[in-house]
């Protein structure tokens, strides 16, 4: 039974015209289209945040201290994290309902065999994209199984080197001070796995361990944890990226008053002209024939 014209009164021959007329009515109105856009998208995340806190319902977990950042504070903070998951093993099990961004229902989970299953079994199931620090990178991983595969036997000389070198520096350092020196085991197995990765895997050495490179040692030591203090930007970046150009951003990124913020800043501008130093080199090497005398003969992943 057709509907009465009375209650849609829309003809097709006059769709267009009044799409048309919205359109122009919201260009008109930039404040009021704008809170419009703004309320649909609000009323989307909550639609969103109400389902899964259905389907967590049945779980138990911790007060949340926060609306706008739940649990995510204790759960990364350096000092008291781990009495925080030992609390939660203990109280809750191995799975309880954690309070994430705006209120945002999250599941921890700590039983061995439902991670195993997760990570190794079911790991094409997350949703990822090409980014490598960000929570996506489906490329990345790809990659990385990819690669594992193409390691050979040309390696071996280039880390048995290293590891030679390794030793004659850690010797030096325990022959100090009349053999009662001080060896910093982390700081030492941070530079030869660096130093690995470089000659082995790109055919360049970054000479961490003649004492070079403290930009590139800060840069690499201290992007996990500036990323970790910016925990509750994470979720958004995502959708930040969608807005402007990669200009735009880094202008708005200069001008946000956060040390954090400022370090990123600093250690990407840092990793990026690394990147492009060796990129350079290896093309001119190339273009001249002379990659295979390059470290590592040249190695590039």
């Amino acid at each position: 039974m057709p509907l009465p014209s009375s209650v849609f009164p829309v003809s097709g021959g006059n769709l267009i015209q009044e799409i048309l007329g919205i359109l122009e009515a919201m260009k008109q109105n930039p404040i009021t289209s704008a809170l419009v856009a703004a309320g649909l998208a609000g009323t989307y995340l909550l639609y969103n945040m109400v389902q899964r806190a259905r389907s967590l319902r049945s779980l138990q977990g911790p007060t949340s201290p926060s609306f706008f950042s739940g649990h995510l504070s204790q759960f990364f903070d350096p000092a008291t994290g781990h009495d925080f998951y030992a609390m939660l093993r203990s109280r809750y099990g191995r799975v309880c309902r954690l309070k994430g961004t705006l209120g945002e229902d999250q599941l921890w989970i700590s039983d061995p065999r439902a991670l195993q299953d997760m990570t190794m079994k079911e790991n094409y199931n997350f949703l990822m994209s090409r980014e490598l620090t960000t929570r996506d990178g489906w490329k990345v991983y790809t990659y990385r199984t990819w690669r594992k595969a193409q390691i050979t036997a040309q390696v071996v000389p280039t880390f048995t080197a290293l590891t030679q070198e390794l030793e004659n520096a850690i010797l030096s350092d325990m022959n100090d001070e009349d053999g009662k020196g001080t060896v910093d085991v982390f700081k030492w197995a941070n530079l030869i796995t660096l130093e690995m990765i470089g000659q082995a895997g790109l055919g360049h050495t970054f000479g961490v361990m003649d004492g070079k490179g403290e930009d590139l040692i800060y840069a690499f030591g201290r992007m996990l944890p500036a990323l970790i203090e910016l925990w509750w930007a994470r979720p958004f970046l995502p959708l930040l990226k969608k807005f402007g150009s990669g200009p735009f951003g880094r202008y708005i990124a200069e001008r946000i008053p956060l040390s954090s913020v400022q370090e990123l800043i600093k250690i990407s501008d840092t990793l990026n002209n690394m990147a492009a130093d060796i990129y350079k080199r290896k093309k001119d090497a190339i273009a001249n024939g002379t990659s295979h005398t390059q470290v590592g003969a040249g190695s590039d992943i």
